[in-house]
């Protein structure tokens, strides 16, 4: 005769339960893998989409997000981001979005509004006012394109510096992006003026240029490395903190 006492059906339960919870336990394990394996495969630097050289290089730069320690400008370059991009966009897409929006969104007409702090560097200081000026006013030159390109680009994670020199023999500066050991020219202001010239049709002819593209040629910096070197990655000069500084405006 079978005898079912209080502590078997207990005992019963509680292997019951213990089952359940280790079934529970692999189904979730199961789970998490499958979501690793998707995101992995869905990493939007990892889809080819337009087969073209410009998205493998910039698809393949390892990133690293970077402010400016200017309260106002890291502001406003994250509200712009932030209707410009989002993670479900490669690299290449990224940028291409934020050379787009300075391609079109300003006019040509000098601004440079000084940081409320001060920097290591004049390079950095220049480059933030610079910023500054034009996403404040939406307006700037050549140098204010450059450097708002700059701040976003470095904002997003990429190695970006501004360079001074000519441009099919005029003073000009334009941006450069590090990828895979090599330079590559982004010069939004030069194709805003092709932009304008053609009836708003957006222009790429100065995205992420190397040696072999046909305008190469038409630049030449006065000493791209030192403008390398100067960067200081928006160290603050801790003993000139209220200090700011002042500059005359390109034409």
């Amino acid at each position: 005769m079978l005898v079912v006492t209080a502590f078997s059906v207990v005992a019963i339960q509680a292997r019951s339960s213990s089952a359940e919870v280790a079934t529970e336990t692999v189904t979730r394990a199961a789970s998490l893998e499958k979501e690793a394996v998707v995101e992995k495969i869905t990493n939007p630097n990892d889809v080819v989409k337009y087969n073209i050289r410009e998205e493998a290089l910039l698809n393949a730069a390892e990133l690293n997000p970077m402010v400016t320690n200017d309260k106002e400008l890291d502001e406003q370059v994250s509200e712009i981001l932030g209707k410009l991009i989002n993670e479900s966009m490669s690299n290449y897409e990224k940028v291409l979005e934020v050379y787009k929006y300075m391609e079109t969104k300003f006019s040509y007409y000098g601004s440079y509004i000084p940081s409320e702090v001060s920097y290591a560097s004049d390079y950095d200081n220049r480059n933030v006012g610079r910023a500054k000026g034009i996403l404040t006013t939406g307006h700037g030159t050549c140098t204010e394109f450059s450097a708002a390109f700059m701040v976003m680009m470095r904002a997003i994670g990429f190695e970006c510096y501004t360079v001074q020199g000519y441009y099919a023999g005029g003073p000009h500066t334009w941006a450069i992006i590090v990828l895979d050991g090599e330079n590559y020219i982004f010069d939004p202001q030069i194709d805003f003026r092709q932009w304008q010239g053609h009836g708003g049709k957006i222009c790429l002819s100065r995205f992420c240029m190397d040696s072999a593209f046909e305008y190469y040629d038409c630049y030449r910096a006065i000493n791209e490395q030192r403008d390398i070197d100067s960067f200081s990655g928006f160290a603050l000069n801790r003993e000139k903190s209220s200090e700011v500084t002042t500059e005359t405006v390109d034409a």
